[in-house]
């Protein structure tokens, strides 16, 4: 491939696509945006009822609450 007359180095690869049979168990990994009411829920739930997952949590404030925590 060529850019403005010179060759293109091809891009680097920062991941690998593993050959595994459909239906193999996983690490599940959840994103969640806010730590409001239902994002603290929805962590609790997976505690309580799923196995091998990696949580993170992403919120804009100092502390837990969403909108309880903006309006106090």
């Amino acid at each position: 491939m060529e850019m403005n007359g010179t060759a293109a180095a091809p891009a680097p690869r920062d991941y690998v696509v593993t050959e595994s049979p459909l239906g193999t168990a996983r690490k599940l990994r959840v994103l969640m945006v806010g730590a409001g009411a239902s994002g603290l829920n929805l962590a609790r739930h997976m505690d309580l009822h799923m196995e091998n997952f990696e949580l993170a949590i992403y919120e804009k404030n100092s502390d837990v609450g969403g909108t309880w925590f903006e309006n106090r």
